[in-house]
């Protein structure tokens, strides 16, 4: 989520983020530049320090988002809902 961020720094935040991600990854991620709101409503933000995954279609659907401590189950959940992504 990038909205509110003064427009000099988004460059860095962007060129840092691409650095640890690679090339063939890169594409699969997408910077959010507004709707930080909407977002926050469709993960339940509630834990500013937590990192919410969310798994989106092309067009926009949620299919999977979870903000917590890894687990078996989640693992699990998250694998199943690619997979029908990717049939």
């Amino acid at each position: 989520m990038l909205q509110g961020v003064p427009g000099f720094v988004k460059p860095l935040i962007l060129h840092g983020m691409r650095r640890t991600i690679s090339k063939p990854e890169q594409s699969r991620f997408a910077p959010v530049y507004e709707g930080e709101t909407a977002m926050k409503n469709i993960v339940g933000f509630k834990e500013p320090e937590a990192a919410y995954l969310v798994v989106a279609t092309s067009d926009g659907r949620v299919v999977w988002t979870s903000h917590a401590p890894a687990s078996d189950t989640d693992f699990a959940e998250l694998r199943k809902a690619v997979s029908a992504l990717l049939r």
